[in-house]
């Protein structure tokens, strides 16, 4: 296992110096529909689609453990937001990978809604660490929208890193995404997703997923997802103040990973 994960750490320090960074993926409810962001308006929007920030109506917290295919593939988040008088502030840490290599995030977004639509920005400082490598970091900004066309169809995009920073120690530059997608409202308890991701260099992931929510409390999620191919479940249960997300992916190579999410609101 070792050698496994020396093999990975070289193949993840190659990407960084090419500037290629591990997509972030924390934020159990949208996991279990299949890694849906674009229209996912949960407190996780703070690393996603900045834009679903706007439904945050009280004090928030939140935190996540994303297990890998492999320990060294491990997720880790925690995010907080707070409704202000113009929009929602939030705030986010996120950490990607083991000792031989690394990535952590400080996130800071805003978003605020108007009409049928809402907008969300979002500047992050990115540093990554390879063992015997100097550490590097960057400063990037992302931009996100979401509209609702009609009482059942909304729509949702984001663009990550769109100044593309250079990283100096190389002269790299951190690599662009975007994400575009739709969610379908057919009846109150059940919702249809269709989303698109295509980061630079990179084949695009084609995703569908839906969730159902049997009633206040309880809550399933499936998806799939085509490159990687994976099929994705989950479910929520959510009980005054507190709300617990489970969500899990199978890849017919790679197995099963799995991931965990804790939520707080406080009272208005």
């Amino acid at each position: 296992m070792k050698t496994f994960a020396c093999a990975l750490a070289a193949c993840l320090i190659f990407a960084s110096t090419h500037g290629q960074s591990h997509l972030p993926f924390v934020g159990t409810k949208a996991f279990g529909k299949g890694r849906m962001t674009s229209t996912t308006t949960d407190l996780w929007s703070v690393i996603h689609n900045p834009a679903g920030l706007h439904e945050t109506k009280t004090i928030t917290l939140a935190s996540a453990h994303h297990r890998g295919y492999h320990a060294s593939m491990s997720e880790s988040g925690a995010v907080a937001g707070v409704p202000l008088p113009f929009g929602v502030l939030g705030v986010g840490l996120y950490r990607f990978g083991d000792k031989l290599y690394s990535e952590d995030i400080l996130h800071v977004a805003h978003a605020s809604s108007f009409g049928i639509a809402a907008l969300g920005v979002r500047a992050s400082l990115v540093q990554y660490s390879a063992k015997d490598f100097e550490r590097v970091r960057a400063v990037t900004f992302s931009i996100g929208g979401i509209a609702s066309l009609t009482s059942r169809l909304t729509i949702g995009a984001y663009i990550t890193n769109i100044n593309q920073p250079t990283i100096k120690e190389n002269g790299e530059t951190v690599q662009a995404s975007l994400h575009t997608g739709i969610r379908y409202k057919t009846s109150e308890k059940l919702f249809l997703h269709a989303e698109v991701e295509k980061e630079q260099r990179k084949t695009p992931v084609v995703k569908s997923g839906m969730e159902y929510n049997f009633n206040t409390k309880f809550s399933f999620r499936s998806g799939l997802t085509l490159n990687p191919d994976a099929v994705h479940m989950g479910f929520g249960f959510h009980k005054g103040q507190y709300d617990i997300q489970y969500g899990g992916a199978l890849h017919l190579i790679l197995g099963y990973t799995q991931q965990l999410g804790l939520m707080y609101s406080f009272r208005q």
